[in-house]
């Protein structure tokens, strides 16, 4: 499998395909293989649940001594094992993309050429200081609130990993400012305008990641949608992932792009603090993402950075991607915002509304655009949405 995704890459780089710092070493097969090795944290793989076994039969309980994020991480293993030191230094070498193109607001044609070869683009500058401000404070707050639940970092999309949205009981971030004001920004709406082709597109959701430091360990490469295919649960008919072409001639990835996830930056992304991982031209791809022990070390090293706090990576959620792990001293934070495209509906709704009619009617929140993208998934007038946190943050 290894060897087929190289020669995919090394055939493929007119469409795209990663080239990495250390490329003649990788053509060597000589890039050193990524994976943090130490035996008491890499238990099992589970590339269903991003997690180890080990942290996730802990018991979730609340941490009563929490003190703040940054020093919050390093439960598993300390920060100067030599592992964890080897796994540094080869992040510090070969970690990113060395010709990551990154786009300005007003780079609207170019952002979208990227996009559609590469499944991705990161364009810079698309937060103002206040918006910044803001945007670090609400995942600060948020992040805060969720690790307390935590003591011994199990996480609820690995050890020391976390999303957003699960932590909450309607699933979503929408009820947050910090998180509605990335719904319509004038540096980036013109940009989504311009890859869906149209203003009529609509969000999603809002929700996002963060990993504290002492992540080790690396999220198999998956993909966030899939063709649907039905099974049955009983005597129950139930069906599973997205589009589906019964005669059998298209697939999901013969379409344009259905979704668009938008990652922000609060703080600079670095090759030590998890950089997500991206592998170009993926978004067409028809094959299965490999395993981590299939993954080649191009693909381990081929991540989104360095990009600078204020930027945003716009993702089609078909292309691989996954995390890495943040052997830094920060909590490092992407949250995000997604939209699907203005001919793309499937199963919307189902999970009921995500946004409280009081935040989507205040004018200091919600621009108008913004209500018209989120038209979908505001409560209706008088409906209550219980946008408390679980208990369990939402782990499996």
């Amino acid at each position: 499998m290894a060897a087929r995704l190289l020669l995919l890459r090394n055939s493929s780089a007119s469409s795209g395909a990663a080239s990495l710092k250390a490329n003649k070493l990788d053509q060597q097969h000589s890039l050193p293989h990524a994976r943090f090795s130490y035996k008491y944290a890499l238990t099992e793989r589970n590339a269903t649940n991003f997690a180890d076994r080990k942290n996730r039969n802990k018991k979730i309980e609340p941490d009563d001594e929490f003190v703040d994020l940054d020093s919050a991480g390093w439960r598993d293993v300390p920060a100067d094992h030599p592992e964890v030191v080897r796994l540094r230094n080869d992040l510090e070498k070969y970690n990113g993309l060395a010709d990551l193109e990154t786009c300005s607001p007003g780079d609207v044609q170019r952002a979208a050429e990227l996009f559609y070869r590469d499944g991705f683009v990161v364009i810079r500058d698309v937060l103002d200081a206040k918006q910044l401000a803001k945007l670090r404070e609400g995942c600060e707050e948020v992040m805060t609130e969720i690790v307390k639940l935590d003591k011994h970092r199990r996480g609820n999309r690995g050890s020391h990993r976390y999303s957003f949205s699960p932590a909450y009981q309607h699933g979503s971030m929408l009820h947050h400012p910090a998180w509605v004001q990335l719904v319509d920004l004038p540096t980036l709406t013109p940009i989504l305008q311009r890859i869906f082709d149209s203003p009529d597109y609509h969000c999603l959701n809002a929700g996002g990641d963060f990993c504290l430091p002492g992540t080790t360990l690396y999220q198999p490469l998956h993909t966030d949608v899939g063709d649907r295919h039905a099974y049955k649960a009983g005597d129950v008919l139930k069906s599973h992932g997205s589009f589906r072409d019964p005669r059998g001639k298209v697939t999901l990835r013969d379409l344009p792009c259905p979704s668009i996830a938008c990652n922000f930056f609060p703080d600079d992304q670095t090759a030590l603090n998890g950089p997500t991982r991206q592998i170009r031209g993926t978004q067409k791809w028809c094959m299965r993402s490999p395993s981590l022990e299939e993954e080649p070390s191009w693909m381990q090293y081929s991540t989104a950075c360095p990009v600078k706090a204020g930027s945003v990576i716009l993702r089609d959620i078909r292309a691989w991607h996954g995390g890495t792990p943040n052997l830094s001293n920060k909590c490092h934070a992407i949250p995000a915002v997604y939209f699907w495209a203005p001919w793309y509906r499937e199963n919307l709704g189902e999970t009921g509304p995500a946004m409280p009619r009081d935040v989507y009617e205040d004018p200091e929140i919600t621009s108008d655009y913004a209500r018209h993208l989120l038209r979908y998934l505001v409560a209706k007038p008088g409906e209550h949405i219980d946008c408390s946190m679980r208990s369990d943050f939402g782990s499996f």
